[in-house]
């Protein structure tokens, strides 16, 4: 993606243990699984923290009271991903639209 080009990029711990789920779901091979196990280890891991516990609560009241589809149960990982760029001032890169209108959280667009 051109707009991480020149940036440091970090996850989110709930975006790496997403990652780490999809080999052993799907069924992936030995040689898969290294290579993005090592992807992996190559970036930065950024844990939770009492930081992203209360941008973790604000979200979720925010997204309740609000209506936004983020605050429904099946979203609370993106929820914590989302705190986790609000609780570091992160640009968040990520095209799925269920982070769309979250106040405060900044956005980094393909292209």
């Amino acid at each position: 993606m051109a707009a991480l080009a020149g940036r440091t990029v970090v996850v989110a711990v709930q975006t790496e243990v997403e990652l780490r789920v999809w080999p052993r779901l799907r069924n992936w091979g030995e040689q898969r699984t290294a290579a993005l196990l090592e992807r992996i280890g190559s970036v930065p891991t950024i844990q939770v923290n009492e930081l992203v516990q209360a941008e973790y609560v604000g979200l979720t009241v925010w997204a309740k009271k609000a209506a936004h589809a983020i605050g429904a149960k099946e979203h609370a990982a993106d929820r914590w991903i989302a705190a986790t760029a609000l609780a570091h001032g992160l640009d968040l890169a990520a095209i799925d639209g269920i982070y769309d209108g979250i106040e405060r959280l900044k956005r980094l667009r393909a292209g």
